[in-house]
């Protein structure tokens, strides 16, 4: 409000420097603000703008096209701060949508990279696995141990029982134990076998922390760019919306009311001053008058010229005169 426009643009309106008998701008500038004060107050958001002036409604007038033009400069200034807002949006909205796209393209190659559909079902599923197989080995591995009691070792029903001992076998390492050889690769053994479990839908078991912690850092990723590129479009549209709003900056609560009391000269202080002034001198008067004597007194006793006067008006006294304060020749008839 105090700014150099504004206050131009209210010297022009109203012709101040004519009124105020000014030659230069600055000194105008000067002027019109000796006669106007801006003050904050102490709750937020409020400004308050007073103004003095011989005639009320010429004050009136200026406190009210004060309050139009600098709304006028506030919203040019605020739709600029938009434009540049909106500007500084978009670019960080593509960047951010970017992102979003990467985190989600790593995401989806992890999961088509190890097989990832839902890594709790998957992983519950591979410990029921194992929990059967196992069960299945013990039961196969009783079986054979009952054969071998009566039968010789190069039978039919024992090498059977063996075989199905090292399929289960395989089996239970597959799947708690990670593959040295990428996900991807096809276990030609597995195939002939028909098992295929590691490379099927279920994760080794040895294999699922290290494949949940980097599954967890790619779905966090993710959603950060996700949360981070909403907000971010949150603030574009509100951008937007200031940019295209053609509203005031400011509200205006209180009008500029026509003024009736006198701002100054105050007359009744003036009033009171001038009357202890003239107080004060009649006194100072009446003491001057009062006591001139005295002080000339003083100082002719000062200088010692009462002393010698009041010598020869003893001397004056002894041979019958009366004596005179102050006179410095002799009575006549004095011996």
């Amino acid at each position: 409000m105090q700014s150099i426009e504004v206050s131009d643009a209210v010297i022009d309106k109203f012709d101040l420097r004519s009124r105020y008998r000014q030659k230069f701008q600055e000194k105008t500038r000067a002027a019109l603000w000796r006669h106007c004060d801006v003050e904050t107050l102490p709750k937020p958001n409020l400004v308050q703008l007073s103004c003095e002036d011989k005639d009320p409604r010429f004050v009136q007038a200026m406190l009210a096209y004060f309050a139009e033009y600098a709304n006028r400069v506030f919203r040019r200034v605020s739709v600029s701060s938009a434009s540049e807002e909106v500007r500084f949006l978009e670019k960080r909205v593509a960047e951010l949508r970017q992102q979003s796209d990467d985190a989600a393209s790593r995401m989806r190659e992890f999961q088509e990279q190890y097989k990832i559909v839902d890594l709790d079902t998957q992983a519950r599923a591979v410990v029921s696995a194992l929990a059967a197989l196992n069960s299945q080995r013990i039961t196969k591995q009783l079986e054979l141990d009952y054969a071998r009691t009566f039968s010789a070792g190069d039978e039919t029903t024992t090498r059977q029982l063996e075989s199905q001992l090292w399929v289960m076998r395989e089996n239970l390492r597959e799947l708690e134990e990670p593959s040295p050889a990428a996900p991807a690769q096809t276990d030609k053994r597995s195939n002939r076998r028909g098992t295929g479990s590691r490379n099927g839908l279920f994760p080794a078991a040895l294999e699922v922390p290290k494949l949940r912690a980097e599954f967890e850092k790619l779905y966090r990723d993710r959603k950060v760019a996700e949360v981070t590129l909403v907000y971010a479009l949150e603030r574009l549209e509100g951008a937007k919306a200031n940019e295209a709003r053609d509203v005031s900056t400011f509200l205006v609560l209180d009008p500029p009311a026509l003024p009736t009391l006198h701002a100054r000269p105050k007359r009744l202080q003036t009033l009171i001053g001038v009357a202890l002034l003239g107080f004060l001198a009649a006194m100072s008067f009446e003491w001057l008058k009062s006591g001139g004597a005295t002080a000339v007194t003083s100082s002719l006793r000062s200088v010692g010229i009462l002393d010698k006067l009041a010598q020869t008006n003893h001397r004056e006294g002894e041979a019958g005169s009366t004596p005179v304060l102050g006179r410095a020749n002799p009575v006549e008839g004095r011996p």
